[in-house]
């Protein structure tokens, strides 16, 4: 396949659409990108019947269309999401489906400058299932996280990652109430805030995953502490929830109860914090795997045959994961 092309899921081209980018055909026996519809050139009805009677599921773009996809996957998902005229279950499902998509999207990253668009697509999605599901928004909390960490642009990219795989994670395994959809767009935006607490080159080497030396290990074991403290010192407000502070103080905790900073169990751990900390983990794998081909469900599988010895996870959570990312 040719690395030039992106693929795109049909599920959200709808008739008479005016689109801002090309889209193509691939034919497999010769290896060619078709132009099928030029930009600007409204979609109509019969061709999406031909492609649905084809079962062309996939459709593709060029490379360097994919900002104007992300654009026009998030103003889709909110037209079928505002359609009064289908229902609660149907606005459900497509809410599901573009969960799913995000996480069967990341398939196509190939290099860093896929994974920045991966990113923002990934983001713009949540943000736009955020804003439907919750009637608060999250931008106070997204304004102050930028106020925290404004020089450390790394730190905003994995908190931001987080947050938005927290929620599409908590969706798979069945969670769409708005409470708890807030608490996890929060928590996983918040996770990490302690981190801004502490030096760079620290903060650096654990996002990159590098190994860090013994005092450096016991320096990075305070960054839940240190969130706790700038949650109670410039962060008070309602939208932060006791589950949202678990979050922030336990998700370095894990199964066996030899995590930190106070060795719980899995039983004293919430049902949200055991969803962010394997986002956590996830996320900082996610651009670290030496070229091979990214994939969330290689990344979960590895994560749920490594509970044999390690036990750091819930175990039947990832379980629950696998079923759900075909």
């Amino acid at each position: 396949m040719n690395e030039n092309y992106k693929a795109i899921n049909v599920f959200y081209l709808t008739p008479n659409q005016i689109l801002e980018f090309d889209i193509y055909i691939h034919l497999p026996v010769n290896n060619k990108f078709i132009k099928y519809l030029p930009a600007e050139e409204p979609l109509d009805e019969t061709q999406i019947l031909k492609l649905k009677l084809k079962s062309v599921n996939e459709l593709f773009i060029n490379e360097n269309d994919l900002e104007k996809y992300n654009r026009f996957l998030s103003s889709s998902i909110q037209a079928k999401i505002r359609n009064g005229q289908i229902s609660d279950s149907e606005k459900t499902k497509i809410i599901r489906d573009a969960a799913v998509n995000v996480m069967e999207s990341i398939s196509s990253i190939n290099g860093d400058g896929d994974a920045i668009s991966w990113t923002n697509h990934c983001i713009e999605t949540t943000k736009t299932l955020v804003t439907h599901i919750t009637d608060e928004s999250t931008s106070t909390m997204y304004d102050k996280l930028m106020e925290l960490t404004s020089d450390r642009p790394s730190l905003i990219n994995h908190s931001l990652l987080v947050s938005s795989l927290s929620v599409i994670f908590g969706m798979a395994l069945g969670i769409f109430d708005s409470k708890t959809i807030s608490e996890l767009s929060i928590g996983g935006l918040l996770h990490d805030i302690g981190l801004s607490k502490i030096s760079d080159d620290i903060v650096e080497k654990y996002l990159r995953m590098d190994v860090l030396e013994a005092e450096e290990i016991n320096v990075l074991k305070m960054h839940p502490g240190n969130g706790l403290e700038l949650i109670k010192k410039a962060l008070r407000s309602p939208k932060i929830t006791d589950n949202i502070i678990n979050i922030i103080s336990d998700h370095h905790e894990n199964a066996s109860g030899t995590g930190y900073p106070l060795g719980k169990g899995i039983p004293s751990l919430s049902y949200l914090c055991r969803i962010v900390a394997i986002v956590d983990r996830v996320s900082l794998q996610l651009f670290h795997l030496d070229n091979q081909a990214v994939d969330i469900k290689y990344l979960v599988s590895k994560l749920f045959k490594a509970q044999k010895e390690l036990r750091e996870f819930d175990k039947n959570m990832l379980g629950q994961l696998l079923e759900t990312i075909k």
